[in-house]
């Protein structure tokens, strides 16, 4: 049956069963789906009525509608453990009839009122890979998102002192060195030849009409390098370090994956 008002409903007998619909554009059933209808009791005085409503899915309500004679409707009811948009842990992949997986998609607001009343943008959330947490008193709105993260915090990290004292150095033997004779030079004297040296035949060396020293005097050292060793002072001091990263790729819990789904009404 088409359904125009709500005394079509009112009008129908004690333990009537129909197949029925809201015949556009009335709403007077609580969904706009085929539904099988009872009507459970009759007050028949003024034409009230309690009706039992099922729609394909398996979706109840009851409807009741006291007073028919002061133009009042029917007041509906889901008959249900919990109200269609309450996500819903499901363990398995198949999805029972009557219910849709919760991943973003869009649903049709008109098909499905009451889940629409949970959201009213027609678009079930996804939460593949999200958990649910209760709203703060302040700073966040229903259904919005918050990505993973760490609560602000630091680390302190040094390395301890150690007096490592004065060390000293491996000892060896280096020997006797010698120095080259590769000194042997002359310097030039001012002044011109003026004879012979007083005391005998001996001259100065004549270079031109420059008198010049002997440079007979070419000669080598020795030096002694024998057996020593050198300390180092390696005193009390710190050292930088470095705090590797570690972790996942988010924030996360123990957890076990369970497929969130929401009743379809």
């Amino acid at each position: 049956m088409w359904v125009s008002s709500a005394d079509d409903l009112s009008s129908l007998p004690s333990g009537a069963r129909r197949f029925a619909s809201n015949k556009v554009p009335a709403t007077i059933l609580p969904v706009n789906d085929y539904v099988f209808l009872e009507v459970i009791a009759k007050r028949d005085c003024v034409d009230g009525c309690a009706v039992l409503i099922t729609d394909s899915i398996g979706n109840t309500w009851i409807g009741a509608r006291w007073d028919a004679t002061n133009g009042s409707g029917f007041t509906w009811r889901p008959m249900m453990s919990c109200p269609p948009g309450v996500p819903l842990p499901w363990p398995s992949d198949t999805i029972p009839a009557g219910y849709a997986l919760m991943q973003g998609q869009a649903f049709d607001k008109n098909v499905y009122p009451l889940l629409a009343i949970a959201y009213p943008s027609g678009t079930i959330p996804d939460m593949r890979g999200w958990t649910i947490k209760g709203k703060p008193v302040s700073g966040r709105a229903v259904l919005s998102q918050e990505l993973d993260g760490n609560k602000s915090h630091s680390h302190g990290a040094r390395a301890l002192d150690t007096d490592l004292g004065t060390k000293g150095t491996s000892s060896f033997d280096y020997g006797t060195k010698s120095s080259n004779t590769t000194g042997g030079h002359n310097h030039s004297a001012g002044g011109t030849y003026g004879g012979d040296s007083i005391g005998g035949k001996a001259r100065v060396q004549r270079d031109g009409n420059d008198q010049l020293t002997s440079w007979n005097g070419d000669h080598a050292h020795t030096t002694w390098i024998g057996p020593h060793d050198h300390t180092v002072y390696i005193g009390p001091h710190g050292h930088v370090v470095i705090v590797d990263a570690d972790g996942n790729a988010e924030t996360t819990v123990k957890n076990i994956a369970f497929n969130y789904i929401v009743r379809l009404a």
